[in-house]
């Protein structure tokens, strides 16, 4: 009778140390699955802010992978080529808005500045080329192209723009003035 006493009342302590090992367990899934949510909501909220921030600007900025395929692109861009942002992604960008020189001769791909970025890591600045609307109209831009790097490996490159049109127009106006006051 003592023996089975004490069996029953170890087999009682083993069931409690397991239930108490099973709590224990439980409390820490549900403390790691909480700091994973919070992490998946953190990186969530950067991502909100990252793309508040693209949309926030009146420049245009698209990305390109090794291919030349656009991966993002904000409303500004979008808007500036004449085109949805769904229907650039996954595009190469270069065929869509960069083939073709301003005196309309074709501009092949191994001769653009904005692919130069992805062999120099300085990047490349340019106010002296059009992009070519999804109309088919060209319209003069400034520039720039830098490498996009992800722990020291080329993925791609950064592409910021801007619709110079109106510049243009005044320094015609200004060299005209000037050609009627000589």
């Amino acid at each position: 009778t003592e023996f089975r006493e004490r069996t029953r009342l170890g087999a009682a302590m083993a069931l409690l140390l397991v239930l108490g090992l099973l709590a224990a367990l439980l409390a820490h899934r549900r403390y790691v699955e909480s700091a994973a949510l919070r992490q998946h909501l953190e990186r969530l909220r950067l991502l909100g802010h990252l793309r508040l921030l693209l949309e926030s600007t009146a420049e245009g900025i698209y990305g390109i992978d090794l291919d030349g395929r656009c991966t993002f692109i904000n409303a500004a861009a979008a808007r500036l080529i004449g085109y949805t942002p769904e229907q650039v992604l996954g595009r190469d960008m270069h065929a869509l808005i960069h083939h073709l020189r301003s005196d309309g001769e074709p501009y092949p791909v191994e001769e653009c500045p904005i692919y130069r970025a992805f062999r120099s890591p300085e990047g490349i600045r340019r106010e002296d080329e059009v992009f070519w609307r999804a109309d088919g109209q060209p319209f003069p831009v400034e520039y720039s192209s830098f490498p996009i790097l992800e722990d020291g490996k080329l993925r791609g490159a950064v592409v910021t723009f801007s619709d110079i049109s109106a510049r243009r127009r005044l320094e015609e106006q200004l060299r005209h003035s000037q050609k009627m006051d000589a």
